[in-house]
């Protein structure tokens, strides 16, 4: 999606920002901001008075690094009131800076997140003789997700009777919404019935309206206690008809269930099942 027409908010909503952004690109604006402000000190030193003990550029670099850092070798020193009060503001910027970063890292690690694997695909097909719409989520940690609630959503282009062209969100009831725990699988269906918003569609038609499928599942974390929630979006391409999800439960000899999160993606029609016969 590309938004036109909005003001940029970088300083107000620095927080957000620092918490959406990938781990390595923080890095890389850290490490960026290290090397610029100490480069920046040491050419303030060199115009200052310079540091006993720095005879070129790279050591007042390094000099900078160890009054920024705070590590204080005692080989080094500054020269002069000039490069004294350099020093003071570095030594300041620097525990601002470091607070920060400590501030930010702290934020993205203790931030809970769930870790919910999705299908690749949708399945439609028929189950309990009701065409049913089909996603399958598995838990990929080992613990557990307490009072899940899952929720289905179609969104299309509509017309009203104005001639208004808009996106609609439409809900698509589930057969079960919610489970007390969510440990291994779970597979979300939606009854493609009289009521549904689906009903009578065709994949063509689908298409033509621009259709997505969203997922959404919510419940409390049993590390964390706290709420987490996951999502997914499907186009209408992502939906395989007239198949269903590959079996990925069995029972071992001893009796403990296994997962076989190999097969999690896979989808058989009737005709793979028919050759396996």
């Amino acid at each position: 999606m590309h938004r036109i027409g909005l003001r940029s908010h970088f300083w107000e909503d620095m927080y957000h920002l620092m918490l959406v952004t990938a781990w390595w690109k923080i890095l890389l604006l850290f490490l960026a901001l290290f090397l610029g402000l100490n480069v920046a000190f040491g050419l303030a030193f060199e115009l200052t008075g310079g540091v006993q003990g720095a005879a070129t550029f790279w050591e007042l670099f390094f000099f900078s690094v160890q009054t920024f850092s705070t590590i204080g070798y005692g080989m080094m020193a500054p020269v002069g009131f000039a490069a004294q009060i350099v020093t003071t503001f570095e030594a300041f910027v620097g525990v601002l800076v470091n607070a920060f970063a400590a501030g930010i890292v702290v934020i993205k690690f203790a931030r809970p997140t769930a870790r919910v694997m999705f299908s690749r695909v949708m399945v439609l097909t028929r189950f309990d003789g009701v065409p049913t719409l089909m996603v399958r989520m598995a838990n990929s940690r080992q613990n557990q997700v307490f009072d899940a609630q899952v929720g289905m959503f179609l969104l299309r282009d509509v017309r009203t009777a104005e001639g208004f062209a808009l996106r609609r969100l439409f809900d698509l009831p589930l057969a079960r919404q919610h489970t007390p725990f969510f440990t291994l699988t779970l597979t979300a269906m939606h009854p493609v019935d009289e009521r549904s918003p689906l009903h009578g569609l065709t994949r063509e038609q689908l298409m033509a309206v621009r259709a997505q499928i969203i997922v959404t599942i919510q419940g409390v974390d049993e590390s964390f206690m706290t709420q987490v929630h996951a999502r997914r979006y499907y186009q209408a391409a992502d939906i395989v008809w007239n198949a269903h999800f590959a079996d990925v439960l069995a029972m071992a000899p001893d009796g403990r269930i296994v997962v076989d999160y190999r097969r999690f993606h896979d989808v058989v029609r009737p005709e793979d099942a028919a050759a396996q016969g």
